[in-house]
């Protein structure tokens, strides 16, 4: 391939159409090279701003009664809690900001619908009687977690049918997180 130099037009080569427009004023290869940077860069620019915008297809605006999740910061939650948190709208303020239920109290933060997504369900029977003490979003995470009944997992050697399972004593069952593929009789 030849060298550009200042005139175009004395020189026989191929030249890209989409460059056609810019090769007819008397510039420099550096100009040119300078413009289909530019181009390419809004290009480039205009197909990773599309390519986000996809995936935001949130809801900017909830009713009372909506049924939203909420993602639980990492710093309020250990490794074995969930990090969303499924909510209900109980009350919407003036100033667009959401109130939100749990199944184990009301948070005591408000939310704006940016924060907020939908659950992506009709109906949540766990979220149709919402108490109403205040809980911190923290509390709700480690209420929400597996081993929430005991307060943590049992790591029972045995089929935890007495009373020296944590999760039995409790009351509570044990879940796939107490035994390593061990039988149990408390699920």
């Amino acid at each position: 391939m030849g060298a550009l130099t200042g005139n175009l037009e004395s020189e026989s080569i191929a030249i890209d159409p989409i460059l056609l427009d810019i090769t007819n004023q008397n510039i420099t290869q550096h100009e040119i090279l300078q413009k289909m940077a530019r181009q390419d860069l809004q290009s480039y620019t205009n197909k990773m701003a599309n390519q986000m915008n996809k995936g935001k297809k949130r809801v900017k605006e909830y009713q009372v009664g909506d049924l939203v999740r909420v993602t639980v910061p990492k710093i309020d939650r250990f490794s074995i809690d969930h990090f969303i948190l499924p909510c209900k709208i109980m009350k919407r303020t003036e100033n667009d900001k959401y109130r939100l239920g749990s199944k184990f109290g009301i948070i005591e933060i408000y939310y704006t619908a940016g924060e907020l997504e939908p659950l992506g369900t009709a109906s949540f029977p766990e979220l149709s009687d919402i108490p109403s003490n205040e809980i911190s979003v923290r509390e709700a995470a480690r209420l929400q977690s597996v081993g929430s009944v005991s307060g943590g997992i049992c790591n029972c050697k045995s089929e935890c049918n007495s009373n020296k399972c944590r999760c039995k004593k409790s009351g509570g069952s044990c879940s796939s997180r107490c035994h390593s593929g061990r039988s149990c009789l408390n699920k």
